[in-house]
C-alpha cells in the first residue's frame, strides 16, 4: 500500500467537519463497483466526522435539510440521475453539496444551482467548466471521495465468507473455472455506455460484474469483492477510472486508458500523474505514453 497525500482528502474533510455530530441527507450516485467504492469512502468520510444520516431517492422531501449527493462521474450527458436529484432538491433543500464530480453538458441543470449549493469538482476539466456555468454557487477542485479509504484495513475489516463468497461465485461465473487466469492477465476494461471497444474474450469488467448497489448496507459487498480483484491482479490494463485508483491506493501497478468522453485523462492529470508514479496513462494500446 502506498500514502495518500494528505491535499487528496483535506478540503472535503475540512468541509464535512463544518457538519460534525449532525445529521444530513445523503444521495448516493448510483453505478457499480467503483461506485459502490466511492459510496464506501462518502461513509468513511462523514463517520470522520461523526455525521448521522439519512438516505434519499429522488422523491425525498429535503426541504430545509442539508443534503449531501455522493460523488462519481453521474453528471455527464450520457447519464440523469445527479441531474435528476438537482431538479428535484435545489430551491428546498437547506443547502446542496454535490461531492467531487466529473461534470459535463447539463447547462440547463447547472444554472439552477445558486447560493445555497456547493460543487466539488475531481478534476480540472470539471472545475473549469463549472466556472463557466454558474456564478451563484460556491465551486472547488477536491479528489475522489476513494482516497478517503486504507483498503488494506478496509478488506481486513470487512472480511466475511459472505463478501468471499460473492468474489468467488462473481469470479467463476464470469471467468469459468480458470479465472484466476483472468486476474493474472489484468484486463479489466468496460463493456457499458463509455467503452472504446478494448473488451476481448479473458478480459473482465469487473466494475460491472461486482456490482451490489451503492446504499451503505450494500456497497461494502461489491467494493470488497472490486478491491480484493485489483489486490490479487498482475499486469493491470483497464479504461475504469476506480480500477486505477484503487491501485494507486493499493500500491499496484497499473497502465489506464481513457473512457470514451476524457474523464480518466482529466481524474489522472488531477489526481494520479504526480503522486502514484507506478500508475501510468496511455494514448492507445500500442503503449504511447502521455
Amino acid at each position: 500500500m502506498t500514502s495518500v497525500p494528505r491535499s487528496h482528502t483535506s478540503l472535503v474533510r475540512d468541509f464535512l467537519s463544518e457538519f460534525r455530530n449532525r445529521r444530513v441527507v445523503y444521495f448516493a450516485n448510483p453505478g457499480n463497483a467503483g461506485d459502490s467504492v466511492i459510496s464506501c469512502g462518502m461513509t468513511q468520510a462523514m463517520t470522520e466526522q461523526n455525521i448521522t444520516w439519512d438516505m434519499a431517492t429522488l422523491e425525498s422531501d429535503v426541504t430545509g435539510r442539508i443534503v449531501l449527493i455522493g460523488g462519481g462521474g453521474n453528471l455527464v450527458p450520457l447519464y440523469d440521475n445527479v441531474a435528476a436529484a438537482v431538479r428535484n432538491f435545489v430551491g428546498k433543500a437547506k443547502l446542496l453539496v454535490i461531492l467531487p464530480h466529473t461534470i459535463a453538458g447539463h447547462p440547463e441543470v447547472l444554472a439552477r444551482l445558486d447560493e445555497t449549493c456547493v460543487v466539488f469538482c475531481r478534476d480540472a476539466v470539471s472545475y473549469h467548466y463549472m466556472l463557466t456555468q454558474t456564478e451563484r454557487c460556491k465551486v472547488y477542485i477536491a479528489h475522489d471521495m476513494a482516497f478517503f479509504l486504507n483498503p488494506y484495513e478496509w478488506l481486513k475489516a470487512n472480511y466475511t465468507p459472505r463478501h468471499v463468497d460473492f468474489f468467488l461465485t462473481r469470479m467463476t461465473r464470469e471467468a469459468g473455472q480458470d479465472w484466476q487466469k483472468s486476474l493474472c492477465t489484468g484486463r479489466f476494461f468496460r463493456t457499458d455506455a463509455e467503452r472504446m471497444e478494448r473488451f476481448r474474450p479473458g478480459d473482465v469488467d469487473i466494475s460491472a460484474l461486482f456490482t451490489s448497489g451503492v446504499w451503505p448496507e450494500n456497497a461494502p459487498l461489491g467494493a470488497w469483492a472490486f478491491l480484493e480483484a485489483i489486490r490479487l491482479a498482475e499486469n493491470m490494463q483497464t479504461d475504469r477510472c476506480h480500477v486505477a485508483i484503487c491501485a494507486a491506493l493499493l500500491g499496484k501497478p497499473c497502465t489506464l486508458f481513457d473512457n470514451s468522453y476524457g474523464k480518466n485523462r482529466a481524474v489522472y492529470q488531477h489526481s494520479l500523474r504526480h503522486h502514484f508514479p507506478f500508475i501510468r496513462f496511455v494514448t492507445d494500446e500500442a503503449g504511447g505514453l502521455t
